[in-house]
């Protein structure tokens, strides 16, 4: 077994995938003057009607079709010269059998020839970089490396950009070992050419395997897909899926392997070829901007935004074919329309937010990456790629009927912030809030401010702060000096651990601190300093109590949020007082649940939820005495994410947390 050199290649490698990135069509002219290369493939694809149009328009039987021979007759003329142009492989000013059968005007677009393909560019040039590393590896194909050991440097190499690699898509047979051949195979797997167990994404004649929709279609990710999800999942027709399903179902098992997938006409398999031609309206063999927009289905805009200057690679404002087929709209084996997220909110896309589901491909992520960075800042910002950007928590402020939404106070440099409570006397809102360098839990601090927003003064370390009755402290929880529930001092440093547990929550009367520890929910006497235990959490129902929950306003009940071992949500409440805890459902169901607020007066609970058609989380209310479910909040902001809230004393208003942290 050859040894596996430790440095030389690794760098090469690096180098030439960077440069490949930079010039993918580097190399393609000398893949594409070598016709007799492609010749075999050629002539096994090209069927019976295409070696007669070819013969029939050879008029001097010399086995090439010049300008003039295969202009004639073809019209529009203009997009006749046009193919010429594109599909004069070679450049020699004549058309080969082979170079012919590849127009899709000629053959039917699974019998086309095989072009070359600037995808395999890239995995040639860090083939060559592996070749030379590896002592000519390429002329002695029959040396293996360790498998392991390629792994481990590959993935030391790129461990920027690509994920943890399956040892098997490097070594398919598994003897530990791999080959040259392997070694392409792991490449192309890399870049998208092939999928994980090594069948074709993008094929010989251009075409490219829909993956991304198979993807979506598999809903119960087996790797095939059944009738209920091609039927339902697949956008065919509806009055013909169910046949269509059928006439590809080959063995009869009612599923369809990968294979039959790719037998599925019309979108299983698009035709990048055939797409870059029918954009080209000028016929001047390029696709500039407005032909792009003009040309591309609606559910691809966001991506075709993106396309220029990235993919126009010598920035001459328009695309060749070998560019457009570089493009993630024509290459759509994940789904890169995805709306992405900037989850950190610093205003940019980094490489590590870049992600598409399932995490597939890393080098053609890494490169459609670096492609997008026209300035190479090392991020994408909005020009570049189109992403959401996390808009900062604020706080609203909305009437108790409804009315009067409008904003309260936005906490520049701390976009995650919540928690908000308000002093008995109405005068002061306490909150926490995280800087935007650090988003860490540790990180959080307690502030204060008026009611009417502005000027916060930070209090201590902390989160979730109630108030004591004289407005005099804080109850809140902290990760440091000591993690549990405190009692904090608002104007000096009498600071007191109350013991262990999370998300402290002073009684209406401040007597009493409820708590969570571990499953089970506990509140502390703040006069006798002990603990009582309202929900055993051996025999509650939940998994997890969670953290901002509520007093009832005369400190009998107490309303929580939990989630049971199936992932089922509940808000419930429980009696505070006596022996039997008595706890009530009022609404469960699949999706989280945040921060209840129960209104001074008693009859009103609002939470938050995620609102399935309006796609945020919205604020819904339902009155504790009576059965019934929630309903929305009015008068909340429909096109915000709002997360949770609480009472003024005096139930007029309501104070919200809103944004995306």
């Amino acid at each position: 077994m050859h040894p596996f050199p430790r440095h030389p290649w690794r760098v090469a490698l690096f180098l030439l995938v960077i440069a490949a990135i930079t010039d993918p069509t580097r190399g393609l002219a000398q893949n594409a003057k070598k016709p007799a290369d492609l010749a075999l493939e050629s002539k096994k694809l090209a069927d019976e009607k295409v070696s007669k149009a070819f013969a029939k328009a050879d008029r001097n039987s010399d086995r090439q079709l010049t300008r003039e021979e295969f202009l004639a007759d073809r019209v529009p003329a203009e997009a006749a010269k046009r193919d010429f142009l594109l599909f004069d492989l070679d450049g020699d000013e004549a058309l080969s059998l082979e170079e012919f059968s590849t127009l899709p005007t000629v053959a039917e677009p699974e019998f086309r020839g095989p072009l070359p393909d600037p995808m395999q560019v890239l995995v040639d040039q860090v083939m060559s970089a592996l070749d030379k590393s590896l002592n000519n590896w390429k002329e002695n194909p029959k040396v293996e490396v360790d498998a392991q050991a390629f792994i481990t440097a590959f993935s030391k190499r790129f461990e920027k950009y690509t994920p943890q690699l399956a040892d098997r898509e490097a070594d398919p047979d598994g003897n530990g070992k791999v080959t040259r051949d392997e070694a392409r195979r792991f490449l192309e797997i890399q870049f998208g050419v092939r999928r994980g167990d090594g069948k074709l994404l993008r094929l010989p004649n251009g075409r490219v395997v829909n993956y991304m929709l198979y993807l979506h279609v598999d809903l119960n990710k087996n790797d095939k897909l059944e009738r209920a999800e091609f039927i339902e999942r697949s956008y065919g027709d509806p009055a013909h899926v169910d046949k269509e399903f059928d006439e590809v179902n080959a063995n009869g098992d009612d599923s369809l392997s990968f294979e039959e997938w790719c037998r599925v006409k019309g979108r299983a398999v698009v035709d990048p070829i055939m797409e870059f031609s029918q954009m080209d309206t000028n016929f001047d063999a390029f696709v500039d901007l407005p032909e792009l927009v003009a040309g591309t289905p609606e559910s691809k805009h966001k991506i075709t935004a993106s396309v220029f200057p990235g993919f126009d690679l010598n920035r001459d404002g328009k695309l060749s074919l070998p560019e457009y087929r570089l493009t993630m709209q024509a290459n759509m084996v994940l789904p890169w329309q995805t709306i992405l997220t900037d989850s950190n909110g610093d205003g940019t896309l980094s490489f590590t937010e870049f992600k598409f589901d399932p995490m597939l491909f890393p080098l053609l992520r890494t490169v459609y990456f670096l492609r997008l960075d026209a300035n190479s800042s090392g991020t994408l910002d909005p020009k570049e790629f189109s992403f959401t950007l996390k808009v900062p928590n604020e706080f609203f402020v909305m009437n108790s009927d409804g009315t009067g939404w409008r904003s309260l106070f936005l906490f520049e440099g701390h976009p995650s912030c919540g928690s908000p409570a308000v002093s008995s006397d109405g005068k002061l809102i306490a909150f926490d809030a995280v800087p935007l360098k650090q988003q860490q839990q540790q990180a959080s601090a307690i502030f204060v401010m008026s009611i009417d927003g502005g000027n916060p003064r930070q209090i201590a370390s902390g989160m979730m702060p109630t108030w004591s009755m004289d407005g005099q402290k804080l109850a809140c929880s902290r990760s440091a000096p000591v993690y549990g529930v405190w009692l904090m001092d608002l104007e000096g440093d009498d600071h007191k651990h109350v013991g262990s547990g999370w998300g402290a929550q002073l009684s209406p009367d401040g007597t009493k601190i409820a708590f969570t520890e571990g499953t089970a929910l506990k509140t502390y006497d703040i006069e006798t300093e002990t603990i009582q235990t309202i929900l055993d959490g051996e025999t509650n129902p939940y998994r997890q109590i969670y953290w901002n929950s509520t007093w009832a306003p005369d400190g009998k009940r107490f309303c929580l949020r939990g989630v049971k071992a199936d992932g089922t949500w509940e808000v419930a409440t429980v009696n505070m007082t006596g022996d039997k805890p008595e706890l009530k459902v009022h609404h469960s169901g699949k999706v989280g649940m945040n921060d209840p607020a129960w209104h001074p007066q008693g009859d009103r609970i609002v939470f938050a939820m995620t609102c399935p058609e309006r796609s945020r989380m919205q604020l819904y209310e339902f009155n504790p005495n009576k059965n019934g479910p929630p309903t929305l909040l009015k008068g909340q902001d429909e096109t915000r994410h709002n997360k949770g809230s609480c009472w003024t004393p005096d139930g007029k208003r309501l104070i919200i947390v809103s944004g995306d942290y």
